[in-house]
């Protein structure tokens, strides 16, 4: 192709001049170059330079019009008469360990975040594993500088992903993720826990009704008010009528569970959410069946209790819902009810500290399981940790530190220029923020550039 028709513009703003164009099917090929040195990065001689060798150097770039692109690089040598060395100049706009340009390396360190390595490799004609060795590379970075802030109100909760149950660590207040770690055991906790800078601060710590999260709290945190998350003693209530609910349509003939259509969504459901039609359907239930009616009464009373303002107030009307169980319904509400024995102080100081702390977004999470667990299918969990971690930009605050300035200092105890001079604002990492974080993971994977295949 001749000089004229050697397209400048398509790499802009890549500062390298094409020399050369090829084009195919799948692919564009430009030959490029940059200016030679003027000045000898050695010795800083001027006008000394002189060519001294040259190779062509294969590089990826960003896809163009659904091709893929690859800059021929004409990498020259030099040499300086002056201080008689070689060199070759650096080149600030590759990635030259990974044979690509920066721009293509930061779009796949974005793009891998919601999509596999695969499908991006399809797209930028890139080798998966380079990809992954791309991602990982510069989570590990990220991860060694990631420093984060003990939190006020600590959430500690738990995801089930690939199989296993995750912990997930929490700032309760400014709804945010700490950590994941790979298991909720008792070491793993412990040590990760024990490693958190300030955890002194820590004044209330969320849960569920895991007993390890309790153990590790009061022996790293004593000066912490252990709370249990609402949602997990109210999934218990739930779960007691469902159970109720299945072993009585299980009895009834095909006819009668007819009746019964639809049944589970509209028990679940409180009470005080049933649209009028939905009311009248389950208080037809209720009186047709006797037994799934007071389940559902048991469990609709039992959860009004964290409707209550104080706690007296609740452990009163948890007693008196307590003593209202029959004789037959006390083994049906026995999970609950010891949930409630062994776990009494814990539950009932979510009335106590005014401000009625739980893990609601991170049981959002939960709710859309269904989703991460797909995209965790081909990942490893370390893999799975970077994503959540560094995502998304991370809520910092500014470090609140009390002054303690001697009054007779010039300004009697204010800053001066000079004081602060050089110094920068101390942040605090508070963690990944969960609603973006959970937008950005769980949208819709666009690929722009679908490819055949992938080379290296």
């Amino acid at each position: 192709m001749s000089d004229l028709a050697i397209p400048q513009t398509l790499l802009h703003p890549l500062k390298a001049t094409v020399v050369g164009f090829h084009e195919e099917e799948n692919e564009y090929s430009f030959q490029v170059e940059y200016p030679d040195p003027e000045v000898c990065p050695n010795c800083g001689t001027c006008g000394e330079v002189v060519r001294f060798g040259k190779k062509q150097v294969k590089f990826r770039d960003l896809p163009l019009h659904g091709r893929w692109v690859t800059l021929w690089l004409v990498r020259r040598r030099f040499m300086c008469r002056a201080c008689n060395t070689t060199f070759s100049p650096a080149l600030p706009e590759m990635a030259e360990s990974n044979r690509m340009t920066r721009r293509l390396a930061d779009y796949i360190i974005k793009a891998t975040v919601g999509r596999t390595n695969s499908d991006v490799g399809r797209e930028v004609g890139v080798n998966e594993s380079v990809i992954r060795t791309l991602f990982r590379d510069h989570f590990e970075a990220q991860k060694d500088r990631y420093k984060p802030t003990a939190p006020r109100v600590l959430g500690i909760d738990e995801l089930y992903l690939q199989r296993t149950y995750r912990c997930v660590l929490t700032n309760i207040e400014e709804e945010t993720i700490i950590d994941l770690l790979e298991s909720r055991t008792k070491p793993q906790v412990t040590a990760y826990l024990s490693r958190l800078k300030d955890r002194k601060d820590i004044e209330i710590v969320c849960m569920d009704m895991w007993n390890p999260y309790r153990e590790v709290t009061k022996a790293l945190m004593p000066q912490a008010t252990i709370v249990v998350d609402k949602f997990h003693i109210q999934r218990m209530a739930n779960e007691a009528m469902e159970k109720i609910r299945k072993s009585l349509k299980a009895g009834l003939s095909q006819h009668r569970r007819r009746a019964l259509k639809g049944d589970r969504k509209l028990m679940l459901m409180r009470e005080h959410d049933l649209n009028p039609m939905n009311r009248m359907v389950v208080d037809t239930w209720l009186n047709q069946f006797p037994e799934l009616g007071a389940a559902y009464r048991l469990k609709e009373e039992f959860l009004n209790i964290w409707n209550l303002e104080n706690e007296s107030d609740a452990k009163e009307e948890y007693r008196r819902w307590h003593s209202s169980l029959t004789p037959e319904e006390r083994p049906q509400w026995a999970p609950l009810t010891t949930a409630m024995s062994n776990w009494e102080a814990e539950i009932f100081a979510y009335f106590g500290n005014g401000q009625r702390n739980t893990n609601a977004f991170t049981e959002s999470m939960n709710r859309q399981m269904k989703d991460l667990n797909r995209l965790t299918r081909s990942m490893s969990f370390e893999m799975f940790r970077a994503k959540i971690l560094f995502s998304v930009e991370h809520k910092m605050k500014r470090k609140e530190k009390p002054r303690r300035e001697s009054p007779f200092t010039m300004g009697y105890g204010l800053p001066t220029d000079a004081n602060l001079a050089g110094r920068a604002p101390s942040m605090r990492d508070m963690g990944a923020p969960i609603r973006p974080l959970l937008e950005f993971l769980l949208e819709p994977p666009i690929n722009i550039n679908p490819m055949p295949s992938a080379e290296g």
